[in-house]
């Protein structure tokens, strides 16, 4: 079974983009614009591996991967 992926960016193309260039090698479960919704997300899909941009608004990547870490 491949290993699930989530892929966070504000940016609707990086986000194609990121899941394009891993698709073939992970099955991409979630794909999200923000760090809240990623955080929200995080619970329920519980990914193996996530990609996520730092600067994006509501919460930056750094602060939603402290709150998943905790």
């Amino acid at each position: 079974m491949p290993s699930k992926a989530m892929v966070v960016d504000d940016s609707s193309f990086q986000r194609t983009v990121v899941s394009e260039a891993i698709g073939d090698y992970v099955e991409i479960v979630e794909t999200t614009e923000n760090g809240q919704k990623a955080v929200e997300m995080f619970a329920e899909s519980q990914p193996d591996i996530m990609t996520m941009d730092i600067m994006m608004p509501e919460m930056n990547g750094i602060e939603a991967l402290s709150k998943i870490k905790s």
